[in-house]
């Protein structure tokens, strides 16, 4: 028995779907034209709604321990907040009030980038204090522990002490205690330093610098001498946990 031959058929299909598809695009271009101003208006609303509700996020939504801000821009900010940025939010790791004894210093000691990112960097007042002066700045993403490991490895001064824990003004503080020639180009020059460094939020820590500059090795202040003065220190920060 002969085979039939299939393929009029076959073309016949093919045709018959070719017409079908030409007929749902132009059933889709009609539809177009005749509601074209109506889709756009109602996208047009939808995208209004979405970058509506995205900037109410930006301004109500203020997770724990974040400063609001609204369109990258910080609002009702603290003077006297330490404020550091972690993945595109402002985190406040505590505020610091001037200690007695010691006034704010007008000196460019920042090192970040982001003006919104804050430190602050004090000078004794009164000659016969054993820390002449203190800088402060948020570290993030390392805790104090990493910290104090990481940057007492750094240090090549005459004396340094071994890591140390201590309780100061409330805060429990990492720290270690050096002194030696500040500058190679000024021999006269030398620096005790107490390093220090206190846990926070978001698995980050405070950085707190005192030092003493003075023109004699043995005119530094010792190491008993500074922790006694950074108790009050301490304990005019206070530090978000």
């Amino acid at each position: 028995m002969a085979k039939k031959n299939s393929r009029p058929n076959l073309a016949a299909r093919k045709s018959a779907s070719k017409k079908a598809q030409e007929q749902k695009l132009a059933s889709r271009k009609a539809f177009w034209k005749a509601n074209k101003k109506q889709i756009l208006t109602i996208g047009a609303i939808v995208l209004a709604a979405i970058v509506v509700l995205a900037m109410a996020i930006d301004y109500f939504y203020v997770p724990a321990n974040t400063v609001r801000s609204f369109m990258g821009n910080l609002l009702n900010v603290k003077e006297n907040a330490l404020i550091r940025e972690i993945d595109g939010r402002y985190y406040e790791f505590g505020t610091v009030d001037a200690p007695t004894g010691y006034a704010p210093a007008d000196y460019d000691m920042s090192i970040v980038n982001d003006e919104n990112e804050t430190f602050f960097y004090y000078e004794t007042t009164e000659e016969d204090r054993a820390i002449n002066s203190i800088y402060t700045i948020g570290v993030k993403s390392r805790n104090a522990a990493e910290m104090i490991e990481l940057v007492s490895a750094s240090f090549n001064y005459e004396e340094q002490t071994e890591n140390k824990q201590v309780q100061l003004g409330g805060h429990d503080v990492h720290y270690f205690y050096s002194k030696g020639q500040n500058d190679d180009e000024n021999p006269d020059v030398y620096i005790a330093t107490m390093t220090c460094y206190v846990d926070t939020i978001k698995d980050s820590c405070v950085l707190v610098s005192l030092a003493s500059v003075e023109g004699a090795l043995d005119t530094l202040p010792t190491e008993e001498a500074m922790l006694a003065e950074a108790e009050d220190i301490f304990a005019s920060f206070h530090i978000t946990k």
